[in-house]
C-alpha cells in the first residue's frame, strides 16, 4: 500500500481551478507518501523547520556521499547524517490545503531530501530495479509559511489511522529543547516507521525527519540548525516567468535537438541520447509538449524547483514531475536529470 502520510501536497492549482474544483489531498505523482512511515517534524516558532513529502518511487539518481554538516534543506542545516548515505531525491512543494481543526486553508512551500545507504543504492542500480522499495531510507523535509500546527497534524493522522486500520503510538519528548511529539507506526515493514514533530501554534516553519531507526531519526533531528528562509532572486516574478518559458522550450518535443538549448548538459549526454533516439525514430517525442508548470519554489537566487507536466495526444496521461531549474550565464535552464526523467522516449538519457 502506498504511504498515505503525504505532508507536502502537490503544487497549487491556478486560482481559477481552485475555485471550481473540490479540494482534495494530493501527493507527488509516482511517489509513495510517508503515511506508512515515520516522520520527524521539527517546528520552530518564527524560524522553524518544515514538513516531509511523498517518497519518490523512481530509481535513485544520486551517487555522491553527502558529508555531515554540508546538507542544507530550505534554510535548515543538518549537522549529522548516518555514515555513507547519499541523496536519492530532492523535491520541492508549494501547497495550499484546508485546515482540519478550524475553517480555512493554509499555504506553505518547502523542500524534501531523501537519503539511503550508498551500498544499497549501488545494488539497486546494478540490478536495474525500478525503485528503492525495501531499502532503509531517511527523509528530511522543511516547510515555511502557514505550516500545519501539531494539533492539525495529529487530527489528520488519527483520521488516516482510523480509515486504514493503522496503529500508531505517540510520545511527548523534547528535541533540541523544544517540546515534541514522537510517533511510531506499527508496521511489519517500513522505511519510515519513526517520526517526531515539534512546533507551536504560531510556527511559520517546520522540519520533519523520517526513518526506520528511532535513535538515528532523533539524532538527525537534534543536529538540525534552523536558519532563515533561502533568499530568492531580486525579481521573483520575472524569474518565474523565465522559468515557465524555459520549461516550455525544454519540453517541446517538436523542436528536436533545439530543446537542449534550455537544458544544462555540459557533457553532451542528453544531446547524445536525443540524437540516438531521433536516429531510431525521427518522430520520437515529437508530439510531447508542456501541459503545466507550477509556481516555482526558490531555493536560492540561482536555484528553483517546480512541478512540470507534459502531454502527448493519443498517449496515456503523464504525471507531474518535480524538476530543478538553475540560473546560468545564459539564463534559467532545466537540469539534465529533470529533462531525461520527463522524456522517457529517449531511453538512453541519463537520469
Amino acid at each position: 500500500m502506498p504511504d498515505r502520510d503525504a505532508w507536502p501536497r502537490l503544487a497549487r492549482r491556478p486560482a481559477r481551478a481552485r475555485q471550481r474544483a473540490p479540494r482534495r489531498r494530493r501527493v507527488w505523482t509516482g511517489a509513495a507518501a510517508l503515511a506508512t512511515a515515520g516522520i520527524v517534524v521539527l517546528c520552530g516558532c518564527g524560524s522553524g523547520t518544515d514538513p516531509l513529502a511523498a517518497a519518490p518511487a523512481g530509481q535513485p539518481s544520486a551517487t555522491t556521499t553527502v558529508p555531515a554538516g554540508t546538507v542544507v534543506v530550505y534554510g535548515a542545516r543538518v549537522g549529522w547524517l548516518p555514515s555513507g548515505h547519499v541523496v536519492t531525491a530532492d523535491q520541492v512543494h508549494d501547497v495550499t490545503e484546508p485546515t482540519r481543526t478550524a475553517p480555512g486553508e493554509v499555504h506553505h512551500t518547502g523542500q524534501t531530501l531523501y537519503f539511503a545507504d550508498s551500498a544499497e543504492v549501488a545494488a539497486v542500480r546494478a540490478a536495474e530495479k525500478p525503485a528503492l522499495d525495501g531499502t532503509r531510507r531517511y527523509a528530511i523535509s522543511v516547510s515555511r509559511g502557514q505550516v500545519p500546527t501539531i494539533a492539525e497534524w495529529m487530527a489528520e493522522q488519527e483520521d488516516i489511522n482510523s480509515k486504514i486500520g493503522r496503529e500508531a503510538t505517540y510520545e511527548d519528548i523534547a528535541v533540541a529543547g523544544h517540546p515534541a511529539t514522537l510517533r511510531h507506526l506499527k508496521l511489519d515493514q517500513s522505511s519510515f516507521a519513526w517520526s517526531v514533530l515539534w512546533g507551536g501554534e504560531n510556527a511559520d516553519a517546520s522540519v520533519r525527519i523520517a526513518g526506520p531507526d528511532r535513535d538515528v531519526v532523533l539524532r538527525i533531528a537534534e543536529s538540525v540548525t534552523l536558519g532563515p528562509a533561502p533568499a530568492g532572486p531580486a525579481n521573483p516574478d520575472a524569474a518565474a516567468a523565465q522559468i515557465r518559458e524555459t520549461a516550455r522550450r525544454a519540453f517541446q518535443g517538436s523542436d528536436g535537438l533545439e530543446m537542449l538549448d534550455a537544458v544544462i548538459d555540459p557533457e553532451g549526454l542528453a544531446r547524445l541520447a536525443v540524437d540516438k533516439g531521433l536516429s531510431r525514430d525521427p518522430r520520437a517525442g515529437a508530439t510531447v509538449s508542456l501541459d503545466r508548470v507550477s509556481d516555482p519554489v526558490f531555493l536560492g537566487p540561482t536555484e528553483a524547483g517546480a512541478l512540470v507536466r507534459v502531454a502527448a495526444p493519443g498517449q496515456p496521461a503523464r504525471g507531474e514531475s518535480p524538476i530543478r531549474f538553475t540560473l546560468t550565464a545564459d539564463g534559467w535552464k532545466v537540469t539534465r536529470s529533470g529533462f531525461c526523467a520527463v522524456f522517457y522516449e529517449f531511453r538512453d538519457c541519463p537520469i
